[in-house]
Formats: C-alpha cells, sequence, structure tokens
C-alpha cells in the first residue's frame, strides 16, 4: 500500500499547515473554515479517498459533523486537530468514529506523523478478533490494531466469532452490547471450544453500571477476568500494542549501550567506578565501533518514528485504570 499523498485540509488558518504537508510531497486540497454551504457542498461533491485533517473547535462542531460523517462513509481516513481535548471533545470524537487527533499548534509535528504512519509496513505480528456491530467503533479499533501492524477481524455475531478463531488470534475483544447478543449462547460456545480457552478475552461494553455488573456477572468470570468500557478498551489497546512494538528496539540498543555498566556510570564517580569494577575496566565493551554506532543511531531513529507514529493516539489513553468492571 502506497502513501495515497492527497491530504484534504478543513482548518482555520490552512496557511500554517500547507508548507509542511507540501514539504512531505503531499498534494493539498484546502477548505477554509468556517465552511459556508458552498464548501460542504464542494466537499461532497468530491471523490475523495486520501487523508482529511480537520480542525474541530468546540464552536463549529456540529457544523462539521456532516462533513466527517460523509468523509467517513467514503472510507477517508479523518484526522483531528484540537488545541485541547476535554469530555466535550472525546464524546464528540467517539460518537463520530474518530480515532486519530493531533494537538493543532505543531504543523511541523502533524506533517511528520501523516508522512510517517501512512509508511506500509510487511511485518504482520498476528490478530485480534473484535465482535462489534457500530460502525464508530469499528473504525477506531481499526485504526489501533492496524497502526502497531496487527490485522483487525472484524466479526457482528457470535456464530461468526467462533468461525474466525485460529491459532494467530492474539486477543479476542468482545462488546456484550452487540444487537441480538445472547449471553447464554456465547457462555455454551465459550465452554465448548478448547481453542477458544486458548486464547485471553476482553469483554466490553459502551458504558457499565452497577446493575449491569451485576446481571451478567453470572457465568462470564469463567471466560473473561475483566469488562471494560469501550473507552478503557481504546486505551489499553494503545498501550499495551505500543509496548509490543517498542520493547524489541529498546532491547537492542540496550545491548548495543551495555547498559548494565552503564547504570554504573551514571550513578558512581569515576573513582568509585575504578574501585568497583577493578582492572574489568579497561576490557568493558567498546561502545564506539563503526558497527555499534550505527545500530544506536538505526535505533534512535526507529524509536522516534515509533513515537511519532502514535502521536495521533496519545487522546485515548485514559490515566485510570479500570475499576467496577472487574468480575475476577
Amino acid at each position: 500500500m502506497e502513501n495515497s499523498k492527497e491530504i484534504m485540509l478543513i482548518s482555520f488558518a490552512n496557511k500554517v499547515y500547507n508548507g509542511k504537508l507540501d514539504s512531505k510531497g503531499f498534494q493539498i486540497i484546502e477548505f477554509e473554515q468556517p465552511l459556508n454551504d458552498e464548501s460542504i457542498s464542494g466537499i461532497g461533491r468530491k471523490n475523495f479517498k486520501g487523508t482529511a485533517v480537520i480542525e474541530v473547535i468546540e464552536d463549529a462542531m456540529q457544523g462539521l459533523a456532516e462533513v466527517i460523517d460523509g468523509l467517513r462513509k467514503n472510507s477517508v481516513r479523518v484526522i483531528a486537530l484540537a488545541a485541547k481535548i476535554n469530555n466535550i471533545f472525546r464524546d464528540y470524537f467517539f460518537k463520530h468514529g474518530i480515532a486519530e487527533v493531533l494537538e493543532s499548534n505543531n504543523a511541523e509535528r502533524i506533517a511528520d506523523y501523516i508522512d510517517i504512519s501512512e509508511k506500509y509496513s510487511n511485518k504482520m505480528y498476528g490478530k485480534l478478533l473484535v465482535l462489534d456491530d457500530d460502525s464508530q467503533r469499528i473504525n477506531i479499533f481499526n485504526t489501533i490494531i492496524s497502526r502497531f501492524n496487527y490485522s483487525p477481524v472484524i466479526v457482528d455475531s457470535i456464530d461468526k466469532l467462533f468461525e474466525n478463531i485460529s491459532v494467530n488470534i492474539q486477543f479476542i475483544l468482545v462488546n456484550l452490547g452487540t444487537k441480538n447478543f445472547d449471553l447464554n449462547y456465547f457462555l455454551r460456545r465459550s465452554f465448548s471450544s478448547e481453542m477458544y480457552k486458548k486464547i485471553p478475552v476482553i469483554l466490553f461494553k459502551e458504558k457499565i453500571d452497577d446493575l449491569y455488573i451485576h446481571e451478567m456477572i453470572s457465568g462470564l468470570n469463567k471466560v473473561a477476568k475483566i469488562i471494560l468500557t469501550a473507552g478503557e478498551l481504546y486505551s489499553f489497546l494503545v498501550d499495551i500494542l505500543f509496548r509490543k512494538e517498542l520493547s524489541p528496539g529498546v532491547n537492542l540498543l540496550t545491548e548495543a549501550l551495555d547498559t548494565d555498566n552503564l547504570n554504573r556510570f551514571a550513578s558512581e564517580p569515576l573513582s568509585r567506578l575504578y574501585n568497583i569494577i577493578g582492572t574489568n575496566i579497561f576490557t568493558l565493551k567498546k561502545i564506539i565501533t563503526k558497527d555499534n554506532i550505527s545500530i544506536i543511531e538505526g535505533r534512535i531513529e526507529s524509536l522516534k518514528n515509533l513515537i511519532i507514529k502514535v502521536d495521533g493516539l496519545k487522546w485515548l489513553i485514559k490515566d485510570d485504570a479500570p475499576g467496577k468492571s472487574s468480575i475476577g
């Protein structure tokens, strides 16, 4: 998959972003906000298949809803720009299936993010199987999962869920609020599937209250240990998948830097280091070699790109851990 290289820019200050996006080779189609009826119609008439970058402010949210939903129906990637993110913004982005949100005040970082996140990787680490029937949540799941080189497998029924279970599935995510979800049937299929029992299962629901937990808890703790809200699940996925992709690069960098000894160098003066290490200090692994410096530079560049690649998903991270939803 090649970069689409087409950007539809819809902001209050297009000139701020134009130069940086242009420097990455993007072809820019501009619509200045606030949008009028003619602009909205023009956006709707375009057979656009690239990436839409849309600045969202609180006073203009409702006017953009039609534009965002129309673009998303045409499978356009939508990236929102926002100066701040509060609960009003979070609810709005969730409602419209927007997974990627960037701070609107850093044009260079925005251009880097779009460029790096659109680059295709041949690596595939496995699949995540998701039972859900809501198109907005599905878009968010697709974006998160695929960003970290996993394949999302989305199904909308219990039967399809069990038909798609395979050895390459890393997680099974089950929305208990899926239309026509039959808890007893789900439990029967779960108990009878040997493959299902070997894969971690995470249950979730858009919102959870104490009454719901009390009504649903019987039997569920035998197939899963916790029920998350959708927001908690997004947060968990971004964090755990980022950790998984981050760890190999960090390990390689750690090895190249000989961090076992570097820890001593960080905490002790040179004179004490000599006393602690003794004459072995003369035979420490050499960090400054041509090959090793190349490894360090490559790992640092790779880690930098990974950090940029996750920029648009950072807003999904919740600081608080799941609470009432534990059923284990």
